[in-house]
């Protein structure tokens, strides 16, 4: 597999950091929304580097020509009234549907990751070209969290709107934190769900509630990924039907968007971050992707503008 360098800055540090390949025994892993598709697993080692040298990797890479034709043959405000009338006829209780946005753009890669890593400073900003495809992102959301023995997830989800928390802003952020807990309990965790606060990510602010659990050892604790991901904070529940509909509806294939991706340390911690506030790049284009829970109490035109505000994470760093 052709494996550049991951160059990556985790929340809350003003450090930035590469993943080489060529040696060690830690292992970055990227891996697909879709949870039957298999990751990327890279084995190697990270070492802390400058901006100077961040920007020196990006400008190695070769990008790949745009080649994808991803259009939603319909309005996003029409899937999801589709999605609100499944909801209402009982098909399930949440989807999260996602749209992608097209920008023409001549700035370097590296100077949007250097933007992100700079305007983002609670964010997992990260930058990756491997196997032949390119994506960088600002991620507000972790998966799941093994350090100093302490693990951790949480639930991230209800975005306020019109500068209020609704009762569907509250009732989806609920829907999220049930189903992580459910999974939790189907492998035996002991946890607690910490009170729930306000998460500022870019122009959006949504609920968040941390959950911390009785760490059973990181062979164990990796297991969780199996019944964590996808959560209902970017697919739905009950998950199979919420795929279902996704999949026939959305219109393209998500590929790493909404995947999660981070870094295991050998036998010590890892951290895992949901892939969102990200964009796959191309020569020249910007290939953004973002979404908006749908629930019985949604607004189609309030979910479109959720989505648009979500993309000026990456959109304003490009020219």
């Amino acid at each position: 597999m052709s494996a550049s360098p991951i160059v990556f800055r985790l929340p809350g540090s003003n450090q930035i950091q590469a993943f080489y390949t060529d040696k060690g025994d830690d292992v970055f892993i990227i891996h697909p929304f879709d949870r039957q598709q298999a990751a990327i697993r890279l084995t190697g080692y990270s070492e802390s580097i400058d901006g100077e040298k961040a920007r020196a990797i990006i400008n190695e890479w070769h990008l790949p020509e745009w080649s994808v034709n991803n259009e939603q043959s319909v309005s996003y405000t029409k899937i999801v009234q589709l999605a609100i009338q499944e909801i209402e006829s009982g098909g399930f209780d949440k989807v999260v549907l996602a749209r992608q946005q097209v920008i023409a753009s001549e700035t370097n890669f590296s100077e949007v990751f250097l933007t992100l890593e700079e305007k983002y400073p609670d964010a997992f900003v990260y930058a990756f070209c491997v196997d032949g495809k390119a994506m960088l992102g600002a991620s507000p959301e972790t998966l799941l969290s093994l350090e100093n023995g302490q693990l951790k997830t949480e639930a991230l989800g209800g975005t306020k709107t019109h500068g209020v928390y609704t009762e569907k802003e509250h009732q989806e952020h609920q829907q999220i934190i049930d189903y992580i807990t459910e999974g939790i309990s189907e492998l035996d965790y002991t946890f607690q769900v910490m009170p729930v606060q306000e998460r500022l990510a870019g122009k959006v602010e949504h609920l968040r509630s941390e959950i911390r659990l009785d760490s059973k050892g990181i062979e164990s604790d990796l297991q969780l990924l199996q019944v964590l991901h996808p959560t209902s904070a970017v697919c739905g529940m009950p998950y199979a039907s919420a795929l279902n509909f996704i999949k026939n509806n959305e219109g393209f294939d998500r590929a790493f968007y909404a995947g999660y991706l981070g870094l295991v340390k050998k036998d010590t911690a890892f951290k895992f971050f949901v892939n969102l506030r990200c964009a796959s790049v191309y020569k020249g284009l910007y290939l953004l992707s973002a979404g908006a829970g749908i629930n019985h109490l949604s607004v189609p035109e309030d979910e479109l503008e959720e989505t648009n505000n979500k993309f000026q994470t990456i959109a304003q760093c490009l020219k």
